[in-house]
């Protein structure tokens, strides 16, 4: 065969494989999920639907922290005199040691109340006393039984009611949450009593006020 014959058979051969079509490699198949993964997924979803919702508990709305508010003045529906007084006062002096006490004769049928009166108004944000003698003898111990004490209370800010509770015959005192009304009476009516062999007694009180509603101490120089 000549030279120039076997050079143009090269070339055709040259311009077949140029025309012949590339083909893309086939992509590669997404993996299958497999059972466990499937019921994993079944299960989040599941639990993600069947989750109770929780509310949230309501904030405080009164002031985060409380104080006692200074009294003025004290009044009592009645006070025992006999074998020592027992005045109103003694109820929000601060001291443990001393108590009111009613009178176990009152003059009429209305229930016993304290009376205490501030300064100036203030937004009362609570009300706390003992409820019954607090306190103990060398002989009879514990004395809480030995008078009455408060089975059914009222709260009265500058005359108009504004709360009530009940207590058990066991409670030894309360604290009764108020929502800050602006008072400058504080008055705790004593609806119902447990009876005591003695008069009902209170043996400590206090109007509790926002801790930041007050004169400042200043430290001193």
């Amino acid at each position: 065969m000549k030279r120039s014959s076997l050079l143009a058979l090269l070339a055709l051969s040259l311009l077949h494989c140029k025309s012949e079509p590339k083909t893309d490699k086939p992509a590669p198949a997404a993996p299958a999920s497999t059972p466990a993964t499937v019921a994993s997924s079944a299960a989040s979803a599941s639990a993600s639907a069947s989750a109770p919702v929780v509310a949230k508990a309501e904030p405080r709305k009164g002031p985060r922290w409380l104080r006692k508010l200074p009294v003025d003045a004290v009044s009592a529906s009645t006070e025992l005199a006999k074998g020592g007084f027992y005045p109103g006062k003694r109820a929000f002096d601060g001291s443990r040691a001393t108590t009111w006490i009613a009178s176990p004769k009152p003059k009429s049928t209305d229930p016993e109340w304290l009376e205490a009166k501030l300064k100036q108004p203030k937004k009362i944000w609570g009300v706390r006393f003992d409820t019954g003698l607090v306190d103990f003898g060398a002989k009879d111990g514990d004395l809480f039984g030995e008078n009455s004490h408060a089975k059914k209370v009222s709260i009265l800010l500058d005359g108009k009611q504004v709360a009530t509770r009940e207590l058990g015959a066991e409670r030894h005192g309360a604290f009764i949450e108020l929502d800050g009304t602006e008072a400058k009476t504080v008055r705790i009516v004593f609806d119902e009593v447990h009876a005591g062999k003695g008069a009902l007694a209170v043996t400590e009180a206090a109007i509790l006020g926002d801790a930041t509603d007050g004169p400042r101490k200043t430290s001193p120089s």
